[in-house]
């Protein structure tokens, strides 16, 4: 069985040969390893490959009457300064991101104040242009080694990026109207897109956003605006044929149902304690009748643990998640920078070792 279908039969909550092996991988480790390297880690894995979507414009909008104006410079050492001037006929938005070390914040959000807000409202909606070149060379690519997925910011992350994190859990809780405005124009913009790439035979969805709601900052209530809007995204996506992998960092326990709820098809990163609050097996019992999960072994093990420290975590997350099929196995992070060589080849061969099927049933973790 190759990789392709190895990864497809999980996501259809199969049982395939072996557990699905997978790094997290995305383009930008090109940013840290060289071209043999990113094919070496492909070639000895069951690739899931995040590929960033490209579109033209910005906000999801492509209308000539904004400007957009980039500078990126090094700071210090290895600290990178990005700064987005959007002009508008109303006015300027801003917006300073750093990145070190392969993290990325932002220091000063395009939406300080309402007369920043009335600029983002006056901006006219054009819909924005998609190249999928990348996506169709490397899914192309990478062929029966594994998959390619499109990566996207969910709705509820394009109106988390215009704030900053204190104003928008501030917002949620204070002024719940505004925000679904928001995510009310978000959408259509958002939904125009999406079914722009799935016509075009962009079918695999990989996306980020609704950890922005997770009982990590909120009450479990509000995630039900995951539900709300990540399930239309859902409907869209599986419209299509496609498939929707649901990125969620933070404490999901007593969200698992909701998740559940938005019809995704596949659900990282599952962070266990202290990360996060749930044990994979828990995720199983709950969810895993209907979603495909993914993750568990904790990045924070990968880069400080040894390679045996790596295959107790990885005999663990078998035994707990792969039982009955709908589990990859791969860590709640794809930044390896501070990643030794050696724990990511324990982690790729404690997981061919352990998770061939039929399991052997081996608590000894």
């Amino acid at each position: 069985m190759d990789s392709r279908e190895r990864v497809l039969r999980a996501i259809n909550l199969e049982e395939p040969d072996r557990v699905p092996v997978s790094l997290f991988m995305g383009l930008y480790w090109l940013n840290w390893l060289d071209e043999n390297t990113f094919w070496f880690f492909v070639e000895k894995t069951d690739a899931i490959v995040r590929v960033p979507l490209r579109t033209n414009g910005i906000f999801l909008t492509s209308t000539p009457r904004v400007r957009v104006f980039r500078k990126r410079y090094l700071e210090s050492g290895e600290r990178v300064v990005t700064e987005v001037r959007v002009v508008t006929p109303e006015g300027e938005l801003k917006q300073v991101a750093i990145t070190e070390r392969g993290i990325t914040w932002v220091k000063e959000p395009f939406v300080k104040n309402e007369k920043d807000l009335e600029v983002w409202l006056s901006i006219p909606y054009k819909p924005v242009e998609a190249d999928l070149t990348n996506y169709f060379y490397y899914d192309e690519k990478i062929g029966d080694r594994g998959l390619a997925f499109l990566s996207l910011s969910d709705p509820i992350e394009h109106v988390r990026s215009l704030f900053s994190q204190r104003a928008f859990i501030l917002h949620v809780m204070r002024n719940r109207r505004l925000i679904e405005s928001l995510l009310d124009i978000i959408w259509e913009r958002f939904c125009d897109l999406l079914t722009n790439v799935l016509e075009r035979g962009a079918t695999r969805m990989w996306l980020s956003g609704p950890e922005h709601l997770c009982p990590t900052f909120f009450n479990p209530k509000y995630f039900d605006l995951v539900v709300k809007y990540d399930s239309k995204v859902s409907k869209v996506i599986h419209e299509y044929g496609g498939i929707y992998y649901m990125h969620c960092h933070g404490r999901i326990r007593q969200v698992l149902e909701k998740i559940k709820a938005v019809n995704v098809d596949v659900l990282d990163t599952i962070d266990p304690p202290p990360q996060g609050d749930c044990e994979l097996e828990v995720a199983k019992r709950v969810i895993g009748d209907s979603v495909c999960l993914a993750g568990n072994v904790d990045s924070t093990l990968m880069a400080k643990g040894t390679p045996h420290d790596i295959e107790i975590s990885v005999k663990r997350c078998i035994y707990q998640g792969a039982p009955g099929g709908g589990y990859i196995l791969q860590p709640t992070s794809g930044t390896i920078v501070d990643v030794p060589f050696e724990n990511l080849l324990a982690f790729i061969k404690a997981g061919r070792r352990y998770g061939r099927y039929p399991l052997k049933q081996d608590e000894t973790y």
